[in-house]
């Protein structure tokens, strides 16, 4: 068994461990940044059929892992917004930087 084989089915093994849930992708990236850099310093020989088998599906669950992080960051960065118009909203009206105009109703 090659050590690439070995680094393709560990790469393999941490994303199957992942839950489907964002707030454990960013370990699972933790997990994997290691494995790709010990992956780039083997040779650069032709992959075997079962090497690429694993690459396929390893691309296949980085895709789904990276598709759901970007939902999670789309859906913070939604909310952040959200906040900042409340918080804008509340600033205007408790400190309100024009001075209140009154009519006279006299005149």
């Amino acid at each position: 068994m090659s050590n690439r084989l070995t680094v393709l089915e560990e790469m393999n093994h941490v994303l199957d461990s992942w839950d489907n849930q964002a707030e454990s992708g960013a370990d699972i990236i933790q997990q994997m940044k290691p494995l790709i850099e010990g992956l780039k310093g083997l040779p650069n020989d032709p992959y075997t059929v079962e090497e690429d088998q694993l690459l396929k599906d390893i691309y296949k669950k980085e895709t789904r892992l990276v598709s759901v992080m970007e939902v999670a960051r789309e859906e913070i960065a939604q909310e952040l917004i959200g906040l900042n118009k409340n918080k804008t909203a509340a600033q205007h009206y408790v400190y309100s930087k024009q001075t209140p105009i009154f009519v006279n109703q006299e005149l």
